[in-house]
């Protein structure tokens, strides 16, 4: 009997001393850190690597580019700006080409700037409105409509191929831009505003981690622009001519006024 209520006496003892000692282990084990979200217009100062330098409210900011950082980049272009496209970025338009000599009619006057997407693919489809006309002979049409997309590989002179496609573009051509990928942030020139959500620790302000990135450009993509000549150089200023043909008595009829008023006053 003693043997017993000992045991049931040793059995209560651990159980309460493992109890206490639970919370303990709890306590001993390291807090996992706590964040907070912030969605916020940010001004880009500046990306290098995966890390983005940004203003929110005159504080800065060092944001690492997450991973799966969401990007949206809206607004036009300049039709320069074609010669400086890399991949992955490509062109969407609509062409009628001649079946002939596989050039387009006209130039294009509506454009889209793009990333390939798991919707978007290089390529280009026959517009439904185009058939053969007898398909069982293969006879073509003198021009087929098509919708083009894919990489720039040359721009110059107006003048763009895309896929072995020659087009001229108008000078005056509408290009809107709507861009989702990631590595397109670093194009973004410092100054560009844009909506940056990001998370950041509780207790530490001045450093997060970049979640996503929406930018509305203010200007149309262009190539950056070249500064004057002499621009800034000392002795740049331009000299005014010289009066050529000119006497001395010429030059003195012409004082004579503002020497005249002096002598009044």
């Amino acid at each position: 009997m003693r043997i017993v209520i000992y045991a049931l006496f040793s059995l209560a003892s651990l159980l309460y001393w493992a109890g206490m000692a639970l919370p303990a282990a709890a306590q001993r084990q390291p807090n996992k850190p706590v964040f907070d979200n912030l969605v916020t217009p940010a001004t880009l100062q500046g990306i290098r690597g995966n890390l983005c330098q940004v203003m929110v409210v005159n504080q800065p900011w060092l944001l690492q580019i997450d991973p799966k950082v969401k990007v949206e980049i809206t607004g036009t272009a300049e039709p320069d700006y074609l010669a400086l496209m890399q991949p992955p970025l490509m062109v969407r338009f609509k062409a009628e080409v001649n079946t002939k000599t596989k050039q387009a009619t006209a130039a294009v006057t509506e454009m889209e700037i793009l990333n390939p997407t798991e919707k978007i693919k290089a390529g280009a489809v026959v517009e439904e409105s185009n058939t053969f006309d007898d398909p069982k002979k293969g006879t073509q049409p003198a021009t087929i409509n098509y919708e083009v997309t894919g990489p720039v590989s040359g721009y110059k002179n107006g003048q763009m191929v895309v896929m072995g496609l020659k087009v001229a573009v108008d000078p005056a051509a509408k290009i809107t831009v709507k861009i989702t990928e990631p590595k397109m942030l670093l194009m973004l020139p410092a100054g560009t505003v844009m909506t940056a959500d990001f998370d950041y620790l509780t207790m530490t302000q001045g450093k997060g981690i970049l979640k996503e990135a929406k930018v509305a450009l203010t200007e149309p993509l262009a190539p950056p622009k070249k500064p004057m000549p002499n621009a800034g150089k000392k002795g740049s200023d331009p000299k005014p001519p010289a009066n050529k043909g000119k006497t001395k008595a010429d030059e003195a009829k012409e004082d004579a006024p503002a020497k005249a008023a002096e002598s009044e006053k």
